[in-house]
């Protein structure tokens, strides 16, 4: 859990978004508090800034991401991209820009349009159910 949390709590513009606020006005109606807790660490570990060697415990966020995915209850030991992936999945539905999301399509391929046609096409019908803070910043990375 300290790897994936030093990685999210250093990068830049996705603690940019968080100490500004943003999440709270993106927060989606059906959020489950894994961003709001993700905030409270943040700002308590910012808040130690200069003092020399902090540390913070992540119990609230762990206990946020216990409610979101069952898996991560208890002190098993998990994947660090496991971890990862959930967080930003919790994190996502938590700002989702998108408060109704349109029915599902099953996408395919016409074997008429370009692969930069058909690329352009699934990306937007993508941002059309999931557009947050993390497909801007982390979309295509996990």
């Amino acid at each position: 859990m300290n790897s994936i949390l030093q990685c999210l709590l250093n990068a830049p513009l996705f603690s940019e978004y968080f100490m500004a606020g943003n999440h709270k006005k993106e927060r989606n109606p059906k959020a489950k508090g894994v961003a709001d807790s993700f905030y409270d660490l943040l700002a308590k570990v910012r808040s130690h800034e200069g003092e020399g060697s902090s540390a913070e415990n992540p119990s609230k966020f762990k206990s946020a991401i216990e409610r979101f995915n069952s898996m991560f209850y208890g002190y098993d030991q998990h994947d660090a991209q496991e971890l990862l992936k959930a967080a930003l999945e919790a994190i996502n539905d938590d700002v989702n820009r998108v408060t109704t999301k349109p029915k599902y399509k099953e996408l395919t391929v016409d074997p008429r349009k370009s692969i930069q046609e058909t690329s352009e096409e699934w990306f937007s019908y993508m941002l059309g159910r999931d557009n947050s803070i993390v497909t801007d910043l982390f979309c295509g990375q996990l």
